[in-house]
């Protein structure tokens, strides 16, 4: 009995992108130019589930010792807004004619 094996390579791509939104997650397989799944996670979904983290059970408020955490996020995400900002100055938008 002759047996033949056969190797297959299938390529699969995971992104991740910002989006005005949120964060859009894609996974394309091949050479597809559609992605096989997509899920976006809003702004406010990620903002809502990050700041439940840091509640203390039972009361609904965040912890004390959490402000340096929260103060932290909030220059992050502020330094993030600027870095965009500054990029689209540098690059420049291409006039078309």
């Amino acid at each position: 009995m002759k047996v033949e094996l056969m190797k297959v390579v299938l390529e699969v791509d995971y992104t991740t992108w910002i989006r005005p939104e949120g964060i859009l997650k894609s996974i394309y397989v091949g050479d597809q130019c559609e992605p096989e799944w997509e899920e976006v996670h809003t702004w406010k979904e990620l903002i809502d589930r990050d700041l439940e983290s840091y509640k203390v059970p039972g009361v609904d408020k965040i912890a004390e010792y959490h402000k340096k955490d929260i103060a932290s996020l909030i220059k992050g995400l502020e330094q993030a807004s600027e870095y965009i900002k500054a990029q689209v100055e540098e690059i420049g938008y291409h006039e078309q004619r």
